[in-house]
C-alpha cells in the first residue's frame, strides 16, 4: 500500500531531516574619539567609496516633447549596479523633477575593471519605467573625496553623487553560523581585521581566547567573538588541508562594503 505526505507532514520531514543552525554578524563600534586622527587606524583601501546620491535633475518634458507624468512630476528613484547586480537604492521622492535625498548613502567596492550602471527610475504605482542611466567602468575620474560627481544621463538627466572616504569601524568583520563545537565562518569583509587575520570562508573557530565554543555555548560564542570590536582577540582554527592553527586578531577597522 503505498501512502502519501500530506503537505504538513512533508514539511515536518524536512525540518526533521535538516537542522538550521543560527548566524550572525559579529559587532561593530565607531571607534573612540582622536582614534582615527591619531593614525591607529588603516585607512580604507582605494577602491572603497562611500557615495551620497544627492540628488537629480530632470528637463521638463521628455525628449519628444510628452509630460513625464500625467498626474502631477514623476516618482524618482536612483539604482546603482555593479556586473548588472543591484548595489544600492534610493527612496523615492514623489511628484518632483529634482528629487533630493537626504541620507541615501553607501559604500561601495568600485573595483578598477568593474562595470557600473546608474538608473534613474520613475515609481509609478504598479509600473516602474526607466527614465534614464548611464554606465562607467571602475572609479570614475571624478570621484575625488570630498567632490561631488555629476552624472549626465541620456535625455538631458543629470545625478549628484557625493564622494567620500569610507567611515570607519572598529570589529571582527565576520558572518558565521553557531554549530555545537565551533562557529562556521560563512564571509569575511575584505577591508577587516578578519581578512588581515587570514580568515577564510568555510573555516571552524573552535575556540576564542583559549575557550572552546562547545564550553562557551552560543551566547557566550557571540560574546567573544564580539570582543573584537574592544579588543585584540586569539581565534584556533580547524581548516580543510592543513593542522590546527591560531590566529591573533588586532583590534583595528572594518570597513563595510557592498
Amino acid at each position: 500500500m503505498r501512502r502519501h505526505l500530506t503537505p504538513l507532514g512533508a514539511a515536518l520531514l524536512t525540518l526533521a531531516c535538516g537542522t538550521i543552525f543560527p548566524r550572525y554578524q559579529t559587532a561593530m563600534r565607531a571607534p573612540p574619539p582622536g582614534m582615527r586622527e591619531a593614525g591607529a587606524l588603516r585607512p580604507p583601501p582605494d577602491t572603497l567609496r562611500r557615495l551620497v546620491f544627492v540628488s537629480a535633475e530632470l528637463p521638463p518634458s521628455r525628449p519628444d516633447g510628452r509630460t513625464w507624468d500625467d498626474d502631477g512630476g514623476p516618482d524618482l528613484y536612483a539604482v546603482l549596479y555593479r556586473n548588472d547586480q543591484e548595489v544600492f537604492r534610493t527612496p523615492v521622492a514623489p511628484n518632483t523633477l529634482r528629487p533630493e535625498w537626504p541620507s541615501a548613502a553607501v559604500t561601495a567596492r568600485l573595483e578598477p575593471h568593474a562595470r557600473f550602471r546608474v538608473e534613474l527610475r520613475d515609481d509609478d504605482g504598479p509600473v516602474e519605467e526607466l527614465v534614464a542611466e548611464t554606465h562607467f567602468t571602475g572609479v570614475p575620474s571624478g570621484a575625488i573625496e570630498g567632490s561631488n560627481m555629476l552624472l549626465r544621463l541620456e535625455g538631458g538627466a543629470v545625478v549628484t553623487i557625493r564622494s567620500l572616504a569610507p567611515e570607519p569601524m572598529l570589529g571582527l568583520g565576520v558572518d558565521y553560523e553557531v554549530h555545537e563545537s565551533y562557529l562556521r565562518v560563512l564571509a569575511v569583509e575584505a577591508a577587516s581585521p578578519g581578512a588581515t587575520a587570514g580568515l577564510r570562508p568555510g573555516d571552524h573557530v573552535v575556540s576564542i581566547d583559549r575557550q572552546s565554543v562547545a564550553a562557551l555555548g552560543e551566547v557566550g560564542a557571540r560574546q567573544a567573538m564580539d570582543r573584537a570590536a574592544l579588543r585584540d582577540v586569539s581565534l584556533t582554527i580547524e581548516r580543510e588541508g592543513r593542522p590546527m592553527f591560531v590566529v591573533d586578531v588586532r583590534l583595528d577597522a572594518v570597513y563595510p562594503a557592498r
